[in-house]
């Protein structure tokens, strides 16, 4: 048994105000964390049977009826699942570094996300093979998907692939510099380089964490084992109701207390 909860106490940002790291989308300013379900796919490759679950869990999500109804929310799925088939259309076959087990398991009996532990070279190539691409998704404005392809017509490889780097590190502050400078929106870019990484950042995630749930008795906390963002999502699973968290940012899953 699958129940999906919003995790309560999760900063939902305002319209365009997307938080960093993990950029949900919304919808005439209600908020919609489907970031989170992309991750139990992007990396392995998807098929027609996913994609409709993907359309099941956004119908079985708990959003008012008055937000399902709402004709962006309908167009708001379907750019989620056009984002995902084109995901499978770009499946990830780069290498990826590998971290010793033991290495992983001491960062998280310390408590610090494996991004912030561990540094590695992370081969971007992927990433960038996918910003033109998304430069033109329709989960964008078409003046953001405008500016974007500008972006593109005024960068070279190397200025973009610092931006991936920058996007991957965290540098919210060289990101935003870069914006200016391109005469681009901060938020914009910063979902751009976001969603070209995703599958990278997955791929990562599953080479040093797997795809099964962090045991709590490894990681107890409310943020990410990966990458440290906060959960969008919650899931109360198994005939216990044992509570899963879900990070938006890299698809992560790991137990929490249903009570603290």
């Amino acid at each position: 048994m699958r129940r999906t909860i919003p995790v309560r106490g999760s900063s939902f940002p305002r319209l365009r105000g997307w938080e960093r790291g993990a950029p949900p989308l919304t919808s005439r300013g209600k908020h919609v964390g489907a970031t989170s379900w992309l991750g139990e796919y992007v990396s392995k490759g998807a098929t027609d049977v996913d994609v409709q679950r993907i359309v099941q869990m956004w119908e079985t999500m708990p959003f008012p009826e008055e937000i399902k109804e709402d004709e962006g929310f309908a167009k708001l799925r379907e750019a989620y699942v056009d984002l995902l088939g084109a995901y499978a259309e770009h499946p990830f076959t780069t290498s990826v570094p590998r971290v010793p087990e033991e290495e992983v398991q001491a960062h998280l009996r310390a408590g610090t996300p494996l991004l912030r532990a561990i540094e590695t070279s992370v081969d971007f190539s992927h990433a960038e093979s996918l910003l033109s691409l998304v430069a033109t998704w329709e989960g964008f404005s078409e003046d953001v998907r405008v500016s974007l392809r500008e972006v593109l017509e005024k960068t070279s490889p190397a200025e973009r692939h610092e931006l991936l780097a920058a996007a991957w590190a965290g540098e919210e502050a060289a990101v935003h510099e870069a914006a200016e400078r391109l005469e681009v929106q901060p938020k914009a870019l910063e979902a751009w380089l976001f969603f070209a990484l995703y599958p990278t950042r997955v791929a990562v995630r599953e080479a040093w964490l797997g795809n099964e749930k962090v045991s709590l008795k490894v990681w107890g906390h409310g943020s990410c084992p990966f990458c440290g963002a906060l959960p969008h999502l919650g899931e109360f699973v198994g005939d216990r109701g044992e509570r899963v968290l879900r990070c938006p940012s890299c698809g992560a899953a790991w137990e929490f207390p249903r009570l603290r």
